[in-house]
């Protein structure tokens, strides 16, 4: 049997507030944490790879957080740490996830790479060169995942509340990009300031910044968004300032 490779962000286990935020489908907090458990396990087989893109647990103890983890049947679990997450490095606890780094990067095949963050990172590596970065944190719905499609950038956000209280498959991301082109450094940003509605639809915009328009330049160094809920506009103002 194959093994799969799947993504989840922001389940907020424990959370109660998270029902009303994320518009939840459960009238309380252990309603959400079953439901949310049994989502993942109605999908990730044990042999299967999760990787959870931050955080997993919200307003609880460490040892309630690990009973819930111990529910999941998915026998490795890797973790990019969000903001809320417990210090999963401690001995207490080593082994319930792999730990990674806040910014991760995964090969899933020949010059195809996932850059996974909690955040949404404005320019990631490989943004100009077809990488897909996957991300937690904002809670959006599944409009903003078409919506990045739409506009051509390769930025899908993995949060339960994007993808109906479920984990997503890899092939599911690949499929959502597949046939959408990788935008010239130039057209990318035109296209994120047009969209917060500071940019006229001709190129050459003096708000742009100076290593517009020259793909053969390094990309610049990714850096996650820190605000409690970014858009596309907001990401767009990020890029002018």
């Amino acid at each position: 049997m194959t093994r799969r490779t799947w993504f989840t962000a922001d389940l907020h286990l424990g959370h109660a507030n998270a029902i009303a935020f994320g518009h939840r489908p459960w009238d309380d907090v252990h309603r959400m944490n079953d439901g949310l458990v049994a989502n993942i396990n109605s999908c990730v087989l044990p042999a299967d790879v999760l990787y959870v893109l931050g955080d997993f647990s919200c307003g609880i103890t460490r040892d309630e957080a690990l009973a819930l983890r111990r529910r999941i049947a998915c026998r490795e679990v890797h973790l990019v740490p969000g903001n809320h997450d417990k210090d999963w490095t401690q001995r207490e606890v080593a082994g319930a996830f792999v730990v990674e780094p806040p910014i991760a990067q995964l090969k899933v095949g020949p010059g195809q790479k996932v850059v996974l963050c909690h955040y949404p990172i404005l320019d990631w590596p490989g943004m100009y060169h077809g990488s897909i970065h996957l991300h937690g944190h904002v809670h959006e719905t599944p409009a903003y995942n078409e919506a990045m499609r739409a506009a051509g950038v390769r930025r899908y956000d993995v949060g339960v509340d994007a993808n109906g209280w479920m984990p997503v498959s890899l092939e599911q991301v690949l499929g959502l990009f597949e046939g959408v082109d990788v935008e010239p450094r130039s057209e990318v940003r035109a296209m994120q300031l047009r969209m917060a509605g500071d940019l006229p639809e001709q190129a050459g915009h003096p708000d742009l910044p100076e290593w517009a328009g020259q793909p053969d330049l390094p990309d610049p160094p990714g850096q996650p968004l820190s605000d409690e809920r970014v858009d596309v506009r907001a990401c767009a103002r990020t890029a002018r300032s």
